[in-house]
C-alpha cells in the first residue's frame, strides 16, 4: 500500500505506533505482583514485567504479537499497546473528550487537573472525589478473570473480554458492578455526564488507527478467536484491589502510592 494512510482514530500519532495526548482518569484494578515503576514525579506507573502473575497478560501478549507477524501493518493498520502497559479498567472515569456537558468552571477546573497529575491523584478536589471515596476503592475484593472471547469494537480497538473464573468471582463481579453503577449516578448528578452501567472487563490489546482498514479485518475476528482461547486455555489473573489512575495516553497510566502507614491494608 503506497498512499498514504490516514489516521482517523485520536488516540494514535503514527503508525510506528506513536501515542497521541489523551488525558483523563479511570479506576483500574491494581495488577499484582510489582508492576510498577516510579514516574520521578512521586507517582507510580503502570510497568508489567515478566512474571508477577501476569501470565495471563503474557499470553495475551504472545497472541497479539502472533497476529502482529502474520499481515503487514499497513493492510489493517493495527497498533499494538505495549505487554508492560496491560490493565483492565473498572469504571471508566473522565476523559478530556468527554467533558461536553461540563459547566465553565468544571471545565477549568478538570483541564486544570488533567494537566497536573500529580494535582490531580494527590488532592481532595471536586472532579475524583466521589472516584476515591467509592466503594471500589475502599474495598478489599478478590476476583479471577479468564479470557472469554476476542472483540473488535468500533473498528477501534481490539479487546480481549474476560469473564469471572468461578461462582466465587461471579459473586464479586456482581458486586462491583453495582457500586459501578452508584458511582456513575453521582457522576452524571454532579457533572450531568453519562456514562454506562453495563460493564465488560477486558484488556485492550490494540487500535486501529484507520476505521476503514479495520472494518477490513473483521473476516480474521473469528480465526482471532479461536487462538486467544488457545494461547489462554485455563489461565486466569487475580485482583484484589482498584485504584484510581490518571493517563496521559493509551500507555502511560499513574497512581498515587499508598502512605507507608497503609502499605499491606489494600
Amino acid at each position: 500500500m503506497n498512499q498514504k494512510i490516514s489516521i482517523t482514530n485520536s488516540k494514535i500519532a503514527g503508525l510506528d505506533p506513536t501515542w497521541a495526548p489523551y488525558r483523563g482518569f479511570s479506576l483500574l484494578f491494581d495488577n499484582p505482583g510489582e508492576s510498577f515503576s516510579p514516574d520521578g514525579t512521586g507517582l507510580l506507573r503502570i510497568d508489567n514485567k515478566p512474571g508477577d502473575h501476569l501470565e495471563l497478560y503474557q499470553s495475551l501478549a504472545a497472541f497479539s504479537q502472533q497476529i502482529q507477524s502474520s499481515i503487514p501493518k499497513e493492510t489493517y493498520c493495527f497498533c499494538p499497546l505495549p505487554y508492560h502497559s496491560y490493565h483492565v479498567t473498572v469504571w471508566d472515569g473522565i476523559s478530556a473528550g468527554k467533558a461536553v456537558n461540563f459547566s465553565d468552571t468544571q471545565r477549568t477546573n478538570l483541564d486544570s487537573l488533567l494537566a497536573d497529575l500529580p494535582d490531580l491523584l494527590g488532592t481532595d478536589n471536586p472532579c475524583t472525589g466521589a472516584a476515591k471515596a467509592s466503594r471500589l476503592v475502599t474495598t478489599k475484593w478478590q476476583i479471577e478473570l479468564m479470557v472469554k472471547s476476542i472483540a473488535k469494537w468500533g473498528n477501534v480497538s481490539l479487546v480481549a473480554l474476560l469473564e469471572p473464573k468461578d461462582q466465587k468471582s461471579q459473586f464479586t463481579f456482581e458486586a462491583i458492578v453495582r457500586q459501578r453503577v452508584l458511582l456513575n449516578l453521582t457522576y452524571r448528578k454532579t457533572f450531568n455526564l453519562t456514562l454506562r452501567d453495563s460493564y465488560y472487563p477486558h484488556v485492550t490489546l490494540g487500535y486501529f488507527a484507520n476505521h476503514d482498514l479495520a472494518e477490513a479485518a473483521t473476516p480474521l475476528v473469528d480465526s482471532w478467536q479461536h487462538m486467544v482461547l488457545d494461547a489462554t486455555n485455563g489461565i486466569s489473573i487475580q485482583f484484589n484491589t482498584i485504584s484510581l489512575y490518571g493517563f496521559v495516553d493509551m500507555v502511560t497510566f499513574l497512581k498515587k502510592p499508598l502512605p507507608r502507614n497503609q502499605l499491606g491494608m489494600k
